[in-house]
């Protein structure tokens, strides 16, 4: 029961951000809105607000959406043309409208630096130098000579101040690649080459890890840090796994959402929050991607109407709308099978 109830808070939560940041930002620009809904299918509750904002809850928790009036200008008749002229979508500046549809994943992109500023704040930090305190026997590290001391000072040319960037090394790292590692082992600067299995390559920490608190420009500058990298991250990974050098079973669908967002919360809300922004940070990147039905496809209308000073026909816009629905439904199919074979499996 725990899974359900954390993967619906979650997606509600990041729904609930990325939505208001649409509405908020074209509440400034002076755009009628008509519906904010969380959740799509059944209504289960909602009510309209004094400016007229229908607010609904639908029963099926995988997303949700805000109605902006007129944002096809086709679907609107002459009388209501006139009526709300210049409270229509298409009406705004195309400067107006970038930043509406931008809104959306922005927000996610600072909800994210705020948790994360707001960890280093109040928890700290966390601190942990590359170096090794146990080699397991048998394993890549142990059979390419690393040993109890040695501190890991470079991955394929780049600097590696702590267990964390090592992670990410690995992660990045298709299986079976090798790795050139310069470690420093008293005093002296040794080459290794490591061939990881399955992105670990069988070594622990000397120390605990040290928790240092933040001041908050520079928790805020830590949290812009850590968002970009982390985007990067997923970019090098969806990579990756477009030109073959991942597997597509690595994607994850909603039970695996469900599944790491109630071991987050099992293990404390500071973790369930942590893995909140981890989650917000990727559902923005995923948006600005500039695929037909996510925002980045309609940022890619936007600005191909800023450079050709007309919008894009309505039959490019189809068959654009049409070829993305298809992308966007390949995907599913794809992340929600491999829940499924990792459930049964």
């Amino acid at each position: 029961m725990l899974p359900i109830i954390a993967f619906v808070l979650t997606i509600s939560i990041l729904v609930f951000i990325h939505e208001f940041g649409h509405y908020y930002v074209a509440k400034i620009f002076g755009v009628k809105i008509e519906e904010f809904s969380i959740g799509f299918g059944k209504e289960l509750y909602s009510r309209i607000d004094k400016e007229g904002v229908k607010w609904r809850i639908g029963s099926l928790p995988f997303g949700g959406y805000v109605k902006l009036y007129g944002y096809n200008q086709e679907d609107l008749d002459a009388k209501s043309q006139e009526l709300y002229r210049d409270k229509t979508f298409f009406s705004k500046s195309i400067y107006a409208r970038f930043l509406i549809v931008a809104a959306g994943p922005l927000t996610n992109y600072l909800l994210a630096i705020i948790i994360f500023a707001s960890f280093y704040m109040f928890v700290g930090k966390v601190e942990l130098p590359a170096i090794i305190g146990e080699v397991v026997i048998n394993s890549p590290a142990a059979r390419a000579g690393l040993k109890e001391d040695d501190r890991i000072i470079k991955i394929d040319g780049k600097n590696i101040d702590n267990f964390s960037n090592l992670k990410t090394s690995l992660l990045l790292n298709p299986t079976h690649q090798p790795m050139n590692l310069e470690v420093e082992r008293k005093e002296e600067i040794i080459k290794i080459i490591v061939i990881p299995e399955k992105t670990k390559i069988g070594i622990a920490a000397k120390n605990e890890p040290v928790k240092i608190k933040m001041g908050i420009l520079s928790s805020l500058y830590q949290g812009v840090v850590d968002v970009v990298d982390f985007s990067w991250l997923t970019l090098r990974a969806l990579s990756q796994i477009i030109i073959g050098k991942r597997s597509v079973a690595e994607i994850g669908g909603p039970l695996t959402i469900a599944n790491e967002s109630g071991k987050s919360l099992q293990h404390s809300i500071t973790a369930f929050v942590l893995f909140i922004a981890m989650l917000s940070v990727n559902l923005g990147l995923i948006n600005l991607l500039p695929i037909p039905v996510l925002d980045g496809g309609h940022l890619m209308f936007i600005i191909y109407e800023a450079i050709a000073r007309r919008p894009a026909s309505k039959f490019a816009k189809n068959i654009a709308l049409r070829i993305g629905t298809i992308m966007i439904l390949f995907l599913v199919v794809i992340s929600i099978s491999n829940d499924i074979k990792n459930l049964i499996f």
